[in-house]
């Protein structure tokens, strides 16, 4: 008899950006071994108005059911109080939905951040007699030190120790990067099972058939959040340096705080070679990809962002495009071991700007860190690879098929 998995998240089909994007593969193959509900709230990231429109609808199997709350509309983009007040009430309506399920599950698996979605998970957990996996997506509270808000500084300091507790609880845990281990391994101990379980792509969102052959022009692109974490300042003096070029043009697309401070300064400063488009659709976004020729990574250098590797690094090397920008730690470390780019320091825009026109007339060596990119990414961030280790690690199936050695390297004992 198939086991009856529910998950828990705040961000869930059809809403755009990494965490949406990765609960709900999960959920699909889940539901391949077991019988999958998901509990979550109405689609609300980055803003609930765009989700008024056809273009963003949920493609989910409708095997998996879905239950969802409804929110109050909070402007959490640029108001780091307004998106505590989100968090509480998610918390709240939530557990209120937890106390009056009727039915009974096997497993819980809840996402983080933020910390109230897997404290909602310990009632489950308590509730159903359930084993609890943890969906660790982001080192929360520790990534709120990016923030300089007195709010931030508050919620951080006084939420180790739900974490500490939330980690300790959990019968197994998930990570979506490798740096965040050694962090964990300090709150759990030794004895705790960690799978790695990357973000990745379907095989129909790999582009194995990119063309690298010398163009009248190229396309420079930023796809994701534009944030505090997020160097964009760094891609927007790139551009202006090269005003001069007519045949190299600049696209970002996407969502964040700063997605109107950019728009904003673009537009004062007459920066003509960049193009700013608002969020799609994934697939949407996969298709601006395989359009571009190089696609631009930036992060902050601060201490807790050496340990994350964006998804938008991901969807880069699995579309072929080679890449450029600004990061450290274990990002700048998957890029250069793949060989899928080249990475800089923060002010170091000379030099990337001497490597992006070499690239222009060379279109060999892109095609040389594209296809590395590719290559990497079918080998170690490829949902197919995923899903058996995936439900065996979630599910407890010790049946399942052991084919994939780089996979079971994942499991972390």
């Amino acid at each position: 008899m198939k086991k009856k998995v529910l998950v828990i998240t705040q961000n869930f089909a059809p809403e755009i950006g990494s965490a949406a994007n990765r609960m709900e593969r999960v959920c699909e193959f889940l539901n391949e071994a077991g019988d999958v509900t998901v509990l979550t709230t109405e689609p609300q990231y980055p803003q609930k108005e765009i989700y008024s429109k056809s273009l963003f609808e949920q493609s989910l199997s409708t095997e998996i059911v879905v239950k969802r709350v409804k929110t109050r509309k909070y402007a959490t983009e640029k108001n780091l109080f307004s998106r505590f007040l989100l968090y509480l009430e998610v918390f709240i309506k939530l557990l209120f939905a937890i106390r009056q399920e009727k039915q009974n599950y096997d497993i819980i698996l809840a996402t983080t951040p933020p910390l109230s979605i897997p404290l909602v998970a310990l009632l489950a957990k308590r509730k159903f007699k359930a084993d609890l996996v943890l969906d660790i997506r982001d080192l929360w509270p520790e990534s709120m030190s990016i923030f300089s808000h007195s709010v931030a500084t508050i919620a951080r300091w006084s939420s180790y120790w739900i974490e500490r507790v939330i980690y300790q609880k959990a019968d197994r845990i998930i990570v979506n990067s490798e740096g965040f281990i050694p962090f964990i391994r300090e709150k759990v101990g030794e004895k705790k099972e960690i799978l790695f379980l990357p973000n990745a792509l379907t095989l129909d969102e790999f582009y194995p058939e990119r063309s690298f052959e010398r163009k009248e022009s190229l396309k420079v692109v930023y796809a994701g959040n534009m944030g505090a974490a997020q160097d964009l300042d760094s891609f927007i003096l790139l551009a202006k340096s090269l005003r001069s070029y007519p045949h190299i043009c600049f696209q970002m697309i996407g969502y964040g705080a700063d997605y109107a401070r950019i728009q904003k300064r673009v537009s004062d400063e007459q920066i003509q070679n960049i193009e700013i488009s608002p969020p799609e659709p994934r697939k949407k976004i996969i298709e601006h990809l395989k359009k571009a020729d190089v696609a631009y990574v930036g992060l902050e250098n601060i201490p807790i962002l050496h340990t994350v590797i964006p998804g938008k690094v991901i969807d880069y090397m699995g579309v072929a495009l080679p890449i450029i920008g600004v990061a450290s730690g274990y990002s700048k470390k998957i890029i250069e071991e793949a060989r899928a780019g080249i990475i800089f320091e923060k002010k170091q825009i000379l030099a990337i700007k001497k490597v992006l026109l070499n690239w222009v007339n060379h279109p060999e060596i892109r095609f040389y860190h594209g296809e590395n990119g590719r290559a990497f990414a079918e080998k170690h961030f490829n949902w197919e690879l995923n899903r058996s280790l995936m439900n065996k690690f979630v599910m407890g199936d010790e049946d399942e098929e052991k084919s994939h050695d780089v996979c079971l390297e994942r499991i972390y004992k």
